[in-house]
């Protein structure tokens, strides 16, 4: 039995409209960054809950952005030597926190702080925050290697 060439082309169309949909191809913002440095993947406009890793590094330190009620990125990994640059670029004011080595510095919207924020931890994964914020989702994770 012969099926008409409508069959086959609406197969052929199917197949294309789900190739396309998986094939990603709309960019995905992903940078990266020199050697020793990390690799920052998300939207362009963050929000809560953005996964990334990395954070960009300059002269050694890693860099986040607070952003209102949220990182980005939101994952980062250091070294317990490296200091931590972060800036606001929200309205609020927000804050850079980490419970395990006291770690508590306000940053005013427009401001940037650097920081030694990962001295005196020992390797392992932690939770940074904006004590202001985290109530409502503005925290991260941070892997401080040896």
């Amino acid at each position: 039995m012969r099926r008409p060439i409508s069959v086959f082309l609406a197969a052929a169309a199917s197949l294309a409209l789900v190739a396309t949909a998986c094939g990603g191809g709309g960019g995905s913002g992903a940078t990266t960054t020199p050697t020793g440095a990390t690799t920052t993947t998300g939207e362009a406009t963050p929000s809560a809950g953005t996964t990334a890793t990395g954070g960009g590094t300059q002269g050694g330190e890693v860099t986040v952005e607070a952003v209102d009620n949220a990182f980005q990125p939101d994952t980062l990994t250091a070294t317990a030597d490296q200091r931590v640059a972060v800036e606001n670029t929200g309205s609020a004011l927000h804050n850079f926190s980490i419970k395990e080595n006291g770690t508590d510095f306000d940053i005013q919207p427009g401001e940037s702080e650097n920081e030694s924020a990962f001295e005196g931890l020992a390797p392992g994964t932690y939770t940074f925050f904006c004590k202001y914020h985290q109530s409502i989702g503005m925290e991260g994770m941070v892997t401080v290697s040896g």
